[in-house]
């Protein structure tokens, strides 16, 4: 469920469109850049941690967010 520290994470810079359950890389003035997973709820749209640092908040679209791209690959090096 969690994308490892140091992770190398591949994004389409193309794909900004949010999809439910799609993860993205966003930006905003709060959070600054991270990785989170779309959903909605009823008329609900937010951004989810991928985390499990409860510190972690949803990022709701009723505040300003930049999409970056949708996380299309995470690779992880066992050196």
């Amino acid at each position: 469920r969690v994308i490892p520290q140091g992770s190398v994470v591949i994004i389409d810079l193309d794909d900004r469109d949010p999809r439910p359950g799609q993860m993205y890389m966003i930006q905003s003035e709060t959070d600054g850049a991270t990785l989170k997973r779309f959903t909605t709820s009823g008329n609900v749209m937010r951004f989810e941690p991928y985390s499990t640092d409860p510190q972690h908040d949803d990022t709701f679209l009723n505040q300003p967010v930049e999409i970056i791209g949708r996380i299309i690959e995470a690779r992880q090096s066992f050196r």
